[in-house]
């Protein structure tokens, strides 16, 4: 009898992990974007740009071969000039968040009677 537990309760843990990647994952399919809509309730295409993504992806590559060099200096400011277009990028990021987040409070503006409720509970 426990062994059916084990495997039933393994099963349940490797199918919430497998549900939980195909919500987080990117390039979904049209089937997964439904799913996340389902699971999650918004829509989909609303992560960040590919180009973003692209000079992010860039960033880490050259710090990766900043870490590599053998001089100290060379490295030092290697690194620093990875660290300031991280600190640009965060600040494009930031741009395309409030972006995004303006057009949830229009949206939310205009839906009538739409009020928010805080789903907190004090427990004494």
């Amino acid at each position: 009898m426990q062994p059916l537990i084990i495997g039933t309760v393994l099963m349940i843990i490797s199918f919430g992990l497998v549900v939980m990647s195909v919500i987080h994952g990117q390039k979904r399919l049209k089937f997964e974007k439904k799913l996340h809509k389902l699971v999650l309730g918004k829509d989909v295409d609303d992560d960040a740009p590919e180009q973003l993504q692209s000079q992010a992806y860039h960033i880490m590559m050259e710090l990766g071969e900043a870490l590599e060099e053998q001089e100290d200096h060379a490295q030092q400011q290697s690194v620093r000039q990875a660290l300031s277009k991280v600190s640009e990028l965060h600040a494009e990021s930031v741009e395309y968040d409030a972006t995004e987040g303006s057009d949830e409070e229009q949206q939310i503006a205009k839906a009538p009677n739409s009020t928010k409720t805080s789903k907190l509970k004090v427990v004494k």
